[in-house]
């Protein structure tokens, strides 16, 4: 809308001069004049646009060559892995890309998260939605969407042993011929993971650019953040 606002639902028809517009699961028809709307959205991923310098917020010039990375669904053991985690890899992402992004313009986490939140995405509902949609609720040509996912694959337990050397106290007058040997046993337990990471980037008409997935060759729990590197040094917005 021309004062900022959005509305989600379906157009049902367009005239001359208004829209029929209904609103996500509900039947009631409402008309708006096409001189309150700055565009459409399609789920197509197609826009039509009606107002398009139709007052402050109006963002169409700043739209081409942003990036914005969204936050990456994560699955431990086939579970969901909670918010924090998902937010913490978006953000690492973002670091990564941060000084390689060739020749765009990478938009801030807090604005991506924040103009989600404002329209209603996460995680539990992104599917809803085409990537050429999320595009144009962040005002961005680009978006980097991804998954990583781990699982325990077992536990490996090593121990080693160290000797050393001591005497007694009550020895300590006559130190010759009362050395005492003792052993100490140590043992490690580490578990070992097998991380996939998928990414994916979609233009603002939700165009499917990159597509690729990659297993991790290290067994830790962190090996994600190698293997994300890996990923986006292939992906065409990284730069030399």
């Amino acid at each position: 809308m021309i004062n900022g606002e959005q509305r989600t639902g379906n157009v049902t028809e367009i005239s001359d001069s208004d829209i029929k517009f209904t609103y996500a699961n509900e039947s009631l028809v409402y008309t708006i004049k096409k001189a309150d709307i700055r565009k459409i959205t399609f789920g197509s991923g197609r826009i039509e646009y009606f107002n398009a310098d139709g007052g402050d917020n109006d963002q169409t010039s700043d739209f081409y060559n942003k990036l914005a990375v969204l936050p990456f669904a994560y699955i431990a053991d086939g579970k969901e892995g909670g918010r924090e985690m998902s937010l913490k890899i978006q953000q690492e992402c973002f670091n990564i890309l941060s000084s390689k992004a060739d020749k765009l313009q990478l938009q801030d986490v807090q604005t991506t998260n924040a103009l989600l939140a404002k329209a209603g995405v996460d995680n539990g509902n992104i599917q809803g939605y085409t990537m050429g949609e999320i595009c144009h609720i962040l005002n961005v040509e680009y978006v980097i969407q991804g998954m990583i996912t781990t699982n325990e694959t077992g536990e490996y337990i090593s121990s080693s042993g160290a000797s050393k050397s001591v005497v007694k106290d009550s020895d300590k007058k006559n130190v010759i011929g009362k050395i005492l040997n003792t052993t100490t046993n140590t043992t490690v337990s580490t578990k070992n993971y097998d991380t996939t990471v998928n990414m994916n980037i979609y233009d603002h008409n939700g165009q499917h650019l990159f597509g690729q997935e990659h297993n991790s060759f290290w067994p830790e729990v962190d090996a994600y953040r190698v293997t994300l590197h890996y990923l986006l040094k292939r992906t065409p917005v990284f730069g030399k």
